[in-house]
């Protein structure tokens, strides 16, 4: 042994305790963590970084060098219905649907109930509808 270890044997015995018991108490906590209580940690995560915003995108306009627009949008929908599900819909029929919409479509009750009539999960209606 050399001079220095027999002069300062106990303060390095101190120190090297001190180290090991620092990194026991970070593995202990991680331990913790990662295995004992992730499901909690995960959702906390989840919580954190985890947001859902709904952003109506306002495109397509154009403007000329005055900002006068040059276009515009147009909002248009596609109705659509699973005809598959009508049949066991209790909350309307197939002719109900068929009346309301010949009102409001100027169309004959027969043209909707035609294209309601098929066995396939989704069916056009009217296509290019403005609000």
């Amino acid at each position: 042994m050399n001079r220095f270890y027999k002069n300062n044997h106990t303060r390095i015995n101190i120190i090297i305790t001190l180290i090991i018991s620092i990194w026991s108490v970070i593995f202990i906590k991680l331990y913790f963590l990662q295995i004992i209580n992730h499901k909690e940690a995960n959702k906390k995560l989840i919580n954190n970084i985890a947001s859902y915003v709904t952003l109506k995108g306002d495109r397509g306009i154009i403007y000329d060098k005055n900002s006068i627009p040059l276009s515009q949008n147009v909002n248009k929908y596609t109705l659509w219905v699973d005809p598959i599900y009508l049949d066991t819909a209790k909350f309307a029929s197939k002719n109900s649907i068929a009346l309301k919409l010949s009102q409001i479509f100027n169309q004959e009750a027969n043209h909707y109930l035609n294209k309601m009539s098929k066995k396939t999960h989704y069916v056009s209606l009217e296509k290019n509808v403005k609000e």
